[in-house]
């Protein structure tokens, strides 16, 4: 089962910064980013809309030119936001890396920028058109994230021929959706596991992969 470092384990690091994914890449099979793009037009790794929650500053990432967003303190930590190729050149390349898609209208670049490394990458999104356009511009593994709705992740990834599905720990509990996803020979990994209990009853569910925020879950999983 695939150990996959939430945002470089945002409880125990600051979250999207080449310090978190440094730090936990030896424990973890994968590291998951998020990727929007600025004003600027630069793609940075963050996760939210807005910078309050996580920095120093205030407003909308897309609104803010990457000369001041590259200014601001993640968590008080003196790390800053990165942008994609910072964080793609500091994984190494035996971890595999999840890049999340946060936005529409990025999806070609996105998948120009993961072709220069020779990690495993896989692309992700909610936004369902922005996986068919990565499809389209040659992404070489697919997750299909979803919500709610696991007809429509299962239908998509078939369309795709998408190799993962990225489904809540509710759902994966809840209903047949890891069954379904194996059947139709795509693997499943779910977010989030936030506790030992979790691990244990994701692990029965049969699910592939689970994404975590605490470093002792990655340990748990990995024995590393």
């Amino acid at each position: 089962m695939l150990a996959i470092a939430h945002r470089g384990c945002m409880d125990d690091y600051p979250e999207n910064t080449e310090a978190a994914f440094r730090a936990v890449a030896p424990k973890a099979d994968i590291v998951e980013c998020d990727v929007q793009r600025c004003r600027s037009g630069e793609l940075v790794v963050f996760h939210d809309e807005t910078v309050e929650r996580v920095t120093d500053g205030s407003g909308r990432v897309d609104e803010r030119d990457w000369s001041r967003l590259r200014e601001l303190d993640v968590h008080g930590s003196g790390e800053r936001i990165p942008l994609l190729d910072e964080v793609l050149r500091a994984v190494p390349a035996d971890t595999g890396i999840t890049v999340e898609l946060k936005a529409e209208g990025i999806a070609s670049e996105v998948v120009e920028r993961v072709r220069t490394v020779e990690n495993e990458v896989i692309v992700s999104s909610f936004y369902w058109e922005e996986l068919r356009r990565s499809e389209a511009a040659g992404a070489s593994s697919l997750a299909v994230l979803c919500h709610e709705d696991p007809d429509g992740a299962l239908s998509v990834a078939d369309e795709l021929d998408a190799d993962y599905i990225h489904p809540p720990k509710e759902l994966c509990i809840e209903s047949d959706i890891v069954e379904r996803a194996h059947d139709r020979g795509v693997k499943v990994n779910v977010w989030t596991g936030e506790t030992p209990e979790d691990i244990v009853e994701l692990r029965e569910a049969g699910v592939d992969g689970i994404s975590v925020n605490k470093v002792a879950l990655l340990e748990r999983i990995t024995g590393r």
